[in-house]
């Protein structure tokens, strides 16, 4: 069940990245303060609190929603103009997959540096 549950999100990031394009100009089709409103939304919905004890459906219902929330998030980056953020998340996202392979190695190195002389709060 927790690969179907996983799997149905590469799905959909599949699914929205072949129709980027249309998100975009739909975004860009927008005004000014409805990009804000959804943008409000993207936020809300994305911070959707789902490690309390709720049964399966409403853990269902809180993916669903993060889900919403990120993808909404996505589609209106997609459609802002340029700046110092939308650049740093843009170089963000070209490496974002080697920090991935390397957020273990930095991880158990800052253990054994940090936690020697610091304890755990650095870490």
């Amino acid at each position: 069940m927790a690969s179907l549950h996983y799997g149905t999100f590469f799905i959909v990031g599949a699914w929205f990245a072949i129709h980027r394009d249309r998100f975009r100009a739909w975004a860009l089709a927008l005004s000014r303060p409805r990009r804000v409103g959804l943008a409000i939304l993207a936020a809300v919905l994305y911070t959707y609190p789902f490690d309390y004890p709720w049964n399966q459906a409403w853990r269902a219902m809180g993916d669903l929603l993060v889900g919403a929330g990120s993808a909404l998030a996505l589609v209106l980056a997609m459609a802002a103009s340029g700046g110092p953020v939308l650049k740093l998340g843009r170089w963000l996202g070209k490496i974002s997959y080697s920090m991935y392979l390397n957020h273990m190695l930095v991880l158990n190195a800052a253990l054994v540096v940090l936690l020697p002389r610091w304890g755990a709060l650095p870490v």
